[in-house]
């Protein structure tokens, strides 16, 4: 009778071990500056219509999570915030894909330039990270303002179609 108890309980114990898919402290939602952004204004994207509100929730958490040392993103998958090269594609890198309006934006290539993903609800927190993704400038090492926010610059909003990115308020190069 004990060792059915004990085989009855073993499973319980397995959710109660910390593992794996622990649930880790993220950072908390400072606010951002984010300059040459009006989150008034949406963004088109193929026929898809991004708010800029959520625009600037993603570059957002993207520099508190850059100012944590934090990332997030999916088992196996990338992990985000992280550098973007503006390269057509890994197989075949081709630098100065878009032109950015932002004129520091194209040429800070030493991980200022990130890419984070957008939601349409909320804050990307792992899992899937959809189409869309908000490309920033931020120095996680800069000074934040006399309130304690820090600071990061808008470059433009791209997404996935197929294997390639295309720019929704970005042109090509």
């Amino acid at each position: 009778m004990q060792n059915i108890l004990l085989l009855c309980l073993l499973p319980l114990a397995a959710f109660a071990a910390p593992g794996r898919f622990e649930q880790r402290d993220l950072p908390s939602h400072t606010p951002v500056n984010v300059k040459d952004l009006d989150s008034d204004f949406d963004v088109k994207c193929g026929k898809t219509t991004v708010t800029g509100s959520s625009i600037l929730k993603a570059v957002s958490w993207g520099v508190n999570l850059q100012r944590a040392d934090q990332q997030v993103g999916r088992d196996g998958g990338s992990q985000y915030p992280h550098y973007y090269g503006n390269d057509q594609s890994q197989a075949n890198p081709q630098p100065g894909r878009f032109k950015f309006p932002n004129a520091d934006c194209n040429k800070y290539p030493q991980n200022l330039r990130n890419e984070f993903p957008i939601t349409k609800d909320g804050t990307y927190e792992g899992g899937d990270e959809g189409l869309y993704r908000a490309i920033y400038l931020h120095d996680k090492n800069s000074d934040t303002d006399i309130e304690g926010n820090p600071t990061a610059y808008y470059c433009g909003t791209i997404y996935h179609s197929g294997d390639n990115f295309e720019g929704c308020d970005v042109t090509k190069n």
